[in-house]
């Protein structure tokens, strides 16, 4: 199931690239039922934006990922993003999305 997971998540991010956004996935990995994203910050301006709206954009991110894979959520598997800086690797957030989420 996390496998999928990270299939989809992954052409899901290759489609984001072409909109040239502020954040880019660094690095995605499946073990134990855990989904781990790990992205980087791409631009100061997108890490000063994100940095004031991180309880908004974690909302946001628990919304879309419940919709699309609530069902694997709520039978156990959890989601684990992690957002860094893009010059430092600095975490500037990190959070989960499990069963009590969706």
């Amino acid at each position: 199931m996390a496998g999928q997971v990270i299939k989809e998540l992954q052409s899901d991010e290759e489609k984001a690239q072409q909109a040239q956004r502020g954040v880019s996935l660094k690095q995605v990995e499946a073990k134990d039922g855990i989904v781990e994203l790990r992205y980087m910050v791409m631009t100061p301006a997108f890490e000063s934006f994100y940095r004031a709206n991180v309880p908004q954009t974690a909302g946001i991110i628990k919304g879309y990922m419940c919709g699309r894979f609530g069902d694997g959520v709520r039978r156990g598997l959890r989601i684990h993003l992690i957002y860094e800086q893009l010059n430092t690797g600095t975490k500037l957030s990190d959070f989960d999305i499990g069963p009590s989420d969706c």
